[in-house]
């Protein structure tokens, strides 16, 4: 936080998030992520969120970061 370089070498540093998402399309705009899931029906929709949130957390733990759930 108000470092110059800071905001560059974190998106460096999470430039590889979309490989690590199976089924969705991370959005990636500065230190803001969105992630879009699509599906035919809830069923589909719960399960791909699900198998999403584990791939995610995988992520996040693979490069020690962490989720702010309060955003």
């Amino acid at each position: 936080r108000g470092s110059i370089l800071g905001p560059l070498l974190f998106i460096i540093y999470i430039n590889d998030l979309p490989n690590a998402q199976r089924n969705s399309k991370p959005i990636m705009y500065a230190d803001d992520t969105n992630i879009f899931l699509h599906g035919n029906n809830v069923k589909e929709m719960t399960d791909s969120f699900n198998a999403e949130l584990l791939s995610l957390n995988e992520y996040l733990k693979c490069n020690r970061l962490s989720l702010n759930v309060n955003k």
